[in-house]
């Protein structure tokens, strides 16, 4: 059985952004191979928001990939004292307008991002690309040890 997984009250509650590697690798080639100039300065000039168009919570985000790999989570109240590490930034979910609007940049839907990525990794560890601590890392995940 997996270990649970330690969340606080707000891990329940606190909307956030997430974003999928390959939207923003995209982005940047589009902004790299843009041949209209004005576009480019336009682009380059301002500062952008790039995350899924929905915005759930670290439970409701957890919840989403456990159903992508077929298993089951489970959860346990963290205790108060101690120190949480996810998520690493606090300012809440964040505004994608910008982006969609003068980048005409649309993100892919987390759903398939999330299938994406558990196939990319299952993938992986079929071909053993992964090295023996690695290995390791994952085990000691699985068993709480």
């Amino acid at each position: 059985m997996l270990k649970p997984v330690e969340l606080d009250e707000e891990s329940y509650t606190r909307k956030l952004s997430f974003v999928y590697s390959e939207d923003v690798s995209d982005m940047i080639v589009k902004i790299v191979t843009q041949v209209e100039e004005k576009w480019v300065l336009d682009a380059l000039n301002n500062s952008y928001h790039l995350a899924f168009a929905e915005a759930p919570t670290v439970y409701e985000f957890m919840e989403r990939m456990a159903r992508t790999l077929f298993v089951e989570c489970n959860y346990r109240k963290m205790v108060s004292s101690k120190r949480i590490f996810y998520p690493s930034v606090h300012c809440g979910n964040l505004s994608i307008a910008k982006a969609k609007q003068i980048l005409n940049w649309e993100p892919k839907p987390m759903e398939d991002a999330m299938e994406q990525t558990t196939a990319f990794f299952i993938n992986a560890e079929d071909k053993n690309l992964y090295p023996p601590e690695e290995k390791a890392a994952v085990a000691k995940f699985k068993t709480g040890s």
